[in-house]
C-alpha cells in the first residue's frame, strides 16, 4: 500500500469507528475492547498472531502522538 492508500484507509476506518460508536451508543474504551478481540481473531485465523502481538507490543511502548491537526474524520 502506498501513502495514499493508506490515508484512504485511515478515513474509511475513522468513519466506521465513528458511526458504530453512535449507532450503538458504545464508549470509546468498549468499542475498542470488542475491535480488538476482533483483530486478534482475525489474525490467529490469518496465521498472523505472533506478528500482530509483537506489533501490539511496539505500539503499547510507543509514546502516544497527540495531534490536532488531522482528528478522526
Amino acid at each position: 500500500m502506498n501513502d495514499e492508500q493508506l490515508l484512504k484507509l485511515s478515513g474509511q476506518v475513522d468513519t466506521f469507528l465513528i458511526q458504530t460508536a453512535t449507532e450503538n451508543e458504545t464508549p470509546a474504551l468498549a468499542l475498542s475492547a470488542v475491535i480488538l478481540a476482533r483483530l486478534l481473531l482475525l489474525n490467529a485465523e490469518a496465521n498472523s498472531a505472533s506478528d500482530f502481538k509483537k506489533l501490539l507490543g511496539a505500539v503499547s511502548e510507543a509514546p502516544i502522538i497527540k495531534t490536532t491537526s488531522q482528528p478522526l474524520h
